[in-house]
């Protein structure tokens, strides 16, 4: 647990993380995709909605992140999915 550059406590990993990185490209000149924290730890993500009712889909969206929140049983649903070597 650390305190924050605002006053307040913070003790999520993620969140320092994020701040990390998100400190580490401000201090890199040029656009952010070609940053050293954006190339390493960014992900390029590209959704598309689809309802469940009708099967209609929603228009495509692209988004940049530095981290992808997700949660936990969805990363075991896919790794226990996942070819054995």
């Amino acid at each position: 647990m650390f305190l924050h550059r605002n006053g307040e406590w913070q003790d999520d990993a993620a969140e320092a993380l994020e701040a990390v990185l998100t400190c580490l490209q401000r201090l890199q000149s040029g656009p952010r995709e070609e940053s050293l924290s954006h190339r390493v730890f960014g992900i390029d993500l590209l959704e598309q909605l689809r309802c469940a009712k009708c099967g209609s889909n929603a228009p495509p969206t692209m988004s940049s992140h530095f981290i992808y929140y997700t949660y936990v049983s969805a990363i075991w649903y896919v790794c226990a999915r996942a070819p054995q070597p």
